[in-house]
């Protein structure tokens, strides 16, 4: 548990260098160095994979709640990863209905 929680630190700490750019297996390393050092040793792939599954998991867990807010997840993770993930438009699909659906302003 350490080890995803460490990882999730991680990777909100990078969060912007991870949106900035197409090719990231540099921040990757870095993550996977920093990781390295509090002695968890996952490869920079692992890293990506890693955030990949907890990326989609999310997803899923934030469709399961309903754009009403429903039911609060009972996953461990939601919140933390709802903290740095949820302000991003992608991620936020009430915002991006209301932003398709909305008058475009006058000029």
């Amino acid at each position: 548990m350490a080890a995803e929680e460490n990882l999730m630190d991680t990777w909100e700490s990078h969060i912007l260098e991870l949106r900035g750019s197409r090719k990231n297996g540099h921040i990757y390393k870095e993550m996977s160095d920093v990781l390295r050092n509090k002695n968890h040793m996952f490869s920079p792939q692992e890293v990506q994979e890693k955030i990949h599954n907890l990326t989609n998991k999310y997803k899923a867990e934030k469709k399961k709640i309903g754009p009403t807010g429903g039911t609060p997840s009972e996953w461990p993770h939601f919140r933390k990863i709802q903290s740095f993930l949820g302000s991003f438009k992608c991620h936020n699909n009430e915002s991006l209905m209301e932003e398709s659906t909305s008058k475009p302003k006058e000029q």
